[in-house]
């Protein structure tokens, strides 16, 4: 974010810095485009990030090794490192970072899985972010999947006749 929240913008007749204040998490004031909707969306993507760095300690996204991490741990997630020894499923504070990274929603549900035993069980729902769609990612970001289209053959035009 900004530290310093003046304008950046100039005068067109000076050629002077402004000397408003910039909108929040924004580089300009409202009289220079700080009210148009894709200044204000930014400024508040800006002010999201900073809040997410400060409250949480996150590594800015745009960080290109941070961002293939992630990926790697999506594509190398392994189902099996959700379970303790026992097979019971560990507490999510309790998985390891790479495996957090990779689980993209936990929900807690109440249901009957023995049907006839009358007892309400309590049931986790995991999904996990689309693994074949990150590792075709990881493989053109790494070289190992090219896309080319060969054609062969002769195009001929009629009006060139």
């Amino acid at each position: 974010m900004v530290t310093d929240r003046r304008c950046t913008a100039k005068s067109k007749r000076t050629g002077k810095p402004c000397t408003r204040w910039a909108i929040k998490g924004g580089t300009v004031c409202i009289m220079h485009g700080g009210k148009a909707p894709q200044v204000k969306a930014k400024a508040a993507e800006r002010l999201l990030a900073a809040a997410a760095v400060k409250a949480f300690g996150l590594v800015q996204a745009r960080d290109p090794e941070r961002v293939v991490a992630e990926m790697g741990c999506i594509a190398f997630f392994q189902p099996g490192e959700l379970y303790d020894e026992g097979g019971r499923m560990l507490p999510v504070k309790e998985l390891p970072p790479h495996v957090q990274a990779a689980l993209g929603n936990i929900e807690s549900v109440t249901g009957n899985v023995d049907s006839g035993d009358g007892q309400k069980d309590r049931l986790a729902r995991v999904r996990v972010w689309d693994k074949p769609k990150v590792l075709e990612m990881l493989a053109k970001h790494h070289g190992l999947l090219k896309e080319t289209v060969q054609h062969e053959g002769e195009l001929t035009f009629r009006w060139l006749k």
